[in-house]
């Protein structure tokens, strides 16, 4: 009420856009919760892990607990539901910082993985999933520079999705072929594979009238959490951390799913595309179905308009 009193009058501008501010956050608060429900028990299971079990050696319980997490975010992703995608985007300074800090953390990653290729055997996986992170580091600073247009924004919102499959493939290829059970590399696996989905959504809304559904929310809280396990396992088992993420792979994981986290709360407004508009200004009502025959000028009349053409032009 005190906002249609209020709210809406001219005279109150600042309250105007108070309460509007105050709204978009109310509109957004669940999925901040359902982030921070994913991230808290991620850090936690993560430094559990490291400092209370050796290197695949962890009970069921613990993977109970992270069987409970994904139940817990399950729910949470049902019941923030779906949503249709905003009209325009309503960014914001935190929103730009997390992707900056997303891409710094892609060109770290890949950085050292060019650098860590250096004398060793060349691997073309490798050299192409190195290659896909340099690209997927532009791609996450073109997609929020006002410069770009929406067809190149559109196309670099697909890089993180190649460079997550093909890194998939290689952490598959590099740790199942060295670990003898899977739950030495299952926790690990598990990460790219929700990183490869969130990164797939994360492009989704852009194509689709949705900024939030089951299958989005879940994937992107599931890469927060997945993200956060790999992390603290790693920081806690320092300096030799027996874990097959080494930095590289870590910088990378959280990379992703910083930038999915942050796409997620500012999610993009609807990709149109220009084609569409130009059929769509093209109206066949405007085109009458017959033509009135009185409205044809004669070949007399033509004639005598071209004459009074000719003798104005010699005058």
């Amino acid at each position: 009420m005190v906002y249609y009193v209020l709210g809406k009058n001219t005279a109150c501008p600042f309250l105007y856009y108070s309460m509007q501010d105050g709204f978009y956050i109310m509109k957004t608060n669940q999925k901040i919760f359902g982030l921070i429900a994913a991230l808290v028990p991620g850090l936690a299971l993560g430094a559990w892990r490291a400092l209370s079990y050796p290197y695949g050696g962890e009970p069921t319980l613990y993977y109970i607990m992270i069987a409970a997490s994904m139940l817990i975010l399950a729910f949470l992703s049902i019941k923030i539901g779906s949503q249709p995608a905003p009209e325009h985007q309503e960014t914001n300074d935190m929103f730009k910082t997390a992707v900056v800090l997303a891409s710094l953390l892609s060109i770290a990653a890949a950085c050292l993985r060019a650098y860590a290729m250096v004398g060793s055997p060349i691997n073309v996986i490798s050299v192409v999933c190195t290659g896909l992170l340099f690209v997927s580091a532009t791609g996450m600073i073109t997609m929020i520079s006002k410069n770009t247009d929406a067809e190149t924004s559109a196309v670099m919102a697909s890089a993180p999705i190649f460079f997550a499959g093909v890194y998939l493939l290689d952490c598959y290829r590099n740790i199942a072929s060295k670990a003898s059970v899977i739950r030495e590399y299952g926790i690990e696996m598990a990460t790219i594979s929700f990183i490869l989905l969130a990164a797939y959504f994360v492009a989704y809304m852009r194509f689709k009238d949705r900024s939030g559904s089951f299958a989005i929310s879940f994937s992107v809280m599931g890469a927060v959490l997945f993200a956060g396990i790999s992390l603290t396992s790693f920081i806690f088992s320092l300096p030799a951390s027996p874990y097959p993420f080494g930095l590289s792979d870590v910088l990378a994981v959280v990379s992703i799913a910083l930038y999915s986290a942050a796409w997620y709360l500012c999610a993009p407004p609807k990709y149109e595309d220009p084609n569409e508009n130009e059929e769509e200004s093209f109206d066949e009502e405007d085109i009458p179905d017959h033509c009135d025959p009185s409205d044809i000028p004669s070949v007399e009349e033509i004639i005598e308009e071209y004459r009074e053409i000719e003798k104005k032009i010699e005058n």
